[in-house]
């Protein structure tokens, strides 16, 4: 095991260990494809851009304009605990979020360090 597989181990591990503090919401997300529905309990964290930083609310914006009627305060950025199943593209979260839907429109690439992925939704009222 190479120094930097040891490091990511590391990191993961204390992910986990530091979960309850990292996702302190948890949920069930829907997703329905050809009329058969999934559910997707999950522990997550969802964070507006706004207070996340500058670069956080250019890609909002960014995202926001492929969206018909979304302006980039609608934007909210999904983690989900790394030992729970990612709700997909368009998977919608059963229990209101703050005052609205919300839903998954899109995943990043997962991090080769911690192995997780950003997803952006989009929060619907």
């Amino acid at each position: 095991m190479s120094e930097l597989d040891e490091y990511r181990a590391l990191a993961q591990q204390e992910l986990r260990a530091n979960a309850p503090l990292v996702f302190r919401h948890s949920g069930t997300f829907r997703y329905v494809q050809n009329g058969r529905e999934r559910l997707y309990p999950c522990e997550f964290s969802v964070k507006d851009p706004q207070r996340v930083g500058r670069t956080a609310i250019a890609a909002a914006e960014a995202f926001a304009r492929t969206l018909e009627g979304a302006s980039y305060t609608d934007v909210r950025l999904l983690t989900v605990h790394p030992d729970h199943k990612r709700p997909p593209k368009g998977a919608v979260l059963v229990e209101p979020w703050d005052g609205g839907r919300l839903e998954v429109m899109e995943w990043s690439q997962p991090s080769d360090f911690t192995g997780q992925a950003v997803g952006t939704c989009v929060l619907r009222r």
